[in-house]
């Protein structure tokens, strides 16, 4: 819960503080409430006895501070505010995935940025000069970080702009002190460094005085002649969270991905003391680890020399793309499912993850692999996602258990991947919440449906769909998983396999390596089917659209959406809910049931000629048009009464292409003209050795 200072009372505000682990103090402005000369030392010790006594001992003290000795803070003192942000976003990038990352703002840009620490350090203050700033009362600015001797004010009213104190990213109080990201004296300095290098070379500060700050504490006795902390390093060599930022810090030095890897494995072996099987496991995560330290710091300097490589040479073993299901889902591509609403691509899309999260082939396409499935619904909320599972599985008659550790869903409704800020494209907290849940279930595919509830950006705009879908290959790529973005086709009439047919700009089509539509049975496939108008709708075909890294497919694969009562009912609602499920389909095959003799028939037949009304041969052939005295298509079911025409039509379609059926001209003696008629080419007739 986050802690609304207008709502609540300062006293209410310091003892929430104080049970989420921080020390807070009462502040008149900006200053705290000095009793005495160990103030930090009594209010370190304080109680919520003491706390209530505040109101009345500090009446002018409506403010409220926290003490930073365990709770240190980089206080962004400075009025650029797109270096403000920048160095935020470093920030947020860097420790996100070690806690939340909580963000004040009093006077804006200026903000600051908490940590916690079980080691506290003294302060760190680098003051600045803005060369461009023509203001000289707002050229001297400063980078500093809050620690050991100081406070920060966290809630009550600015005493400049006299308007509340804002949390960013949730709020002390609501968030407890050891979810905070966790910092050493030494690696606050780097950080500072690292900052104060960004706003010297980038902005236009510099330092205001040449003479460099001494480094903070780093293992309380040397202060930081060697700019990584190796004495804390080693102590805390198997805290995953502090391997990756050791990594990063060895990758900032220039040191090679592999170099890193292998001096960090040589460390690992050293340690004695360690769990073998806890030491194992960290070994195997290395790899893992210093990926991620690389994607959080980006790509190593560029390389003087383009690094070509003879493609006559021989690369060995070439890994094959990973597949998950079908040519569905891929490892580190986007794929997505063009569809009107209400087709059923949500049905189908369920069936075929609970088919991948069970590693059986519910959907009738092949399953490379049992894979860890994480769904998040953009449009449906958490009981109609439930419903909609257990229609699945009451259908296909599997236990619930069964999904078991191989399968979550989530349903952040009104969350968005990306935003907009008048002209400013942002990335949303939802980007961040998936990279977590990625992280925190290792999934093999992430499907989020539907895509345009992904975000708030304008659809018809190339560059924002850009933006949008950049952010999700990225998600893709550098977490190995696959990615599925069903969308929401264009008003008017859909053609299967029609890669156009998504919604909005043509980057949304582009970004998907893997693109299918999904559309409802045509007319004419149901007469060829033998489908009834009112059961038509029932039937869907999924067809490839743009499938960049396989075959596309020929033929359409078909489903069937069919109604399934879940057994929910209850005295109000005694009929329950009935729930929409998908299943495989195949449409009737035009040759089945036909035997080798049945088809020669019909060939005699064909070769023989027309017939009247008597049955007597007359001196027309049949032909392949349409008029129906002429029309091949129209011997078949005298021969076999139960295809239909379509069948009909497609089985003498064939015969014409294979060279069987030959149309050529002959004289027409009751026409008294030339004209087109079939031929049976005996040589390629069906072996008619084989008798039933």
């Amino acid at each position: 819960m986050s802690v609304h200072h207008r709502a609540m009372t300062p006293t209410e505000v310091r003892l929430q503080l104080h049970r989420s682990g921080y020390h807070p103090l009462p502040l008149n402005g900006k200053n705290p409430e000095i009793n005495g000369k160990d103030w930090q030392k009594k209010r370190l010790e304080t109680n919520p006895d003491e706390i209530r006594l505040w109101e009345t001992m500090y009446q002018y003290a409506v403010n409220t501070g926290v003490l930073t000795k365990f709770t240190p803070c980089l206080d962004i003192d400075i009025l650029d505010e797109e270096a403000a942000e920048e160095i935020e976003a470093l920030v947020r990038e860097r420790y996100e995935d070690g806690g939340h990352v909580l963000t004040r703002i009093g006077l804006p840009p200026k903000r600051a940025i908490i940590f916690r620490t079980d080691e506290p350090f003294k302060k760190i203050n680098v003051p600045l000069i803005a060369v461009n700033e023509t203001d000289p009362e707002r050229r001297e600015q400063k980078i500093e970080f809050l620690a050991d001797g100081q406070q920060l004010a966290a809630f009550g009213i600015h005493p400049d702009t006299h308007a509340p104190y804002r949390w960013h990213g949730g709020s002390i109080g609501g968030i407890k002190r050891e979810e905070l990201p966790y910092i050493r004296g030494a690696e606050a300095q780097r950080l500072v460094d690292e900052i104060i290098e960004i706003l010297t070379s980038k902005y236009g500060y510099r330092l205001k005085s040449e003479k460099k700050p001494p480094p903070a504490d780093g293992n309380g006795t040397d202060r930081g002649a060697d700019p990584i902390d190796w004495d804390g390093y080693l102590k805390n060599l198997i805290d995953h969270d502090y391997d990756v930022r050791f990594a990063m810090t060895l990758l900032r030095t220039g040191m090679h991905d592999g170099a890193a890897v292998n001096l960090m494995r040589a460390l690992i072996n050293r340690l004695d003391g360690v769990d073998p099987d806890r030491k194992q496991r960290r070994l195997n995560e290395i790899g893992d680890m210093v990926r991620s330290a690389r994607r959080k710091i980006g790509d190593p300097p560029t390389p003087a020399e383009l690094g070509e490589w003879s493609a006559g040479a021989d690369p060995g073993p070439i890994s094959p793309r990973q597949w998950l299901l079908g040519n569905q889902f891929c490892r580190g591509f986007i794929s997505s499912l063009f569809a009107a609403g209400g087709v059923g691509k949500s049905a189908l899309r369920l069936l075929q993850l609970i088919s991948l999260a069970l590693g059986r082939p519910l959907c009738g396409q092949h399953v490379f692999c049992r894979s860890r499935v994480l769904l998040i619904s953009m449009e449906d909320d958490h009981d109609e996602v439930q419903r909609r599972v257990q229609a699945v599985l009451i259908h296909y008659g599997i236990p619930r258990n069964e999904l078991e550790g191989w399968m979550w869903c989530a349903t952040p409704i009104g969350r968005k991947l990306a935003t907009q800020n008048h002209n400013d494209r942002l990335v949303g907290e939802l980007e961040r919440q998936i990279r977590k849940a990625v992280a925190r279930r290792q999934p093999d595919i992430v499907a989020l449906d539907p895509f345009i509830k992904l975000h708030s950006l304008n659809e018809n705009d190339t560059g924002d769909m850009s933006f949008v879908c950049d952010l999700l290959t990225k998600i893709a790529v550098e977490s190995n998983i696959a990615v599925d973005i069903p969308h929401h086709v264009h008003k008017g009439q859909i053609t299967p396999g029609d890669a156009d047919a998504g919604r909005g700009a043509s980057s949304i089509r582009d970004a998907g390596r893997l693109v299918y539509t999904l559309t409802a049975m045509s007319e004419a496939e149901a007469q060829s089917f033998n489908i009834s108008p009112d059961d038509r709708p029932s039937y869907i075909r999924l067809d490839s659209a743009k499938v960049n890294i396989a075959a596309r497919s020929a033929t359409a694969t078909w489903f069937r959406i069919v109604g399934v009562p879940i057994g929910n009912a209850t005295e109000q609602y005694p009929a329950g809910d009935t729930i929409q499920v998908a299943e495989p389909w195949s449409p009737p095959d035009a040759w089945s049931g036909v035997t080798i003799h049945t088809l020669n028939a019909i060939l005699d037949y064909i070769q023989a000629g027309c017939r009247n009304d008597d049955g007597e041969l007359t001196s027309e052939r049949f032909s392949s048009g349409s008029s129906k005295d002429r029309a091949a298509w129209a011997v078949i079911p005298r021969f076999v009464p139960n295809k239909t025409e379509a069948q009909c039509r497609i089985i003498i379609k064939a015969w014409i292409r294979s060279g069987l059926l030959i149309s050529r001209d002959y004289h027409s003696p009751s026409q008294r003209r030339d004209r087109k008629g079939l031929f049976v080419d005996d040589a390629k007739r069906p072996g008619t050795e084989v008798t039933d």
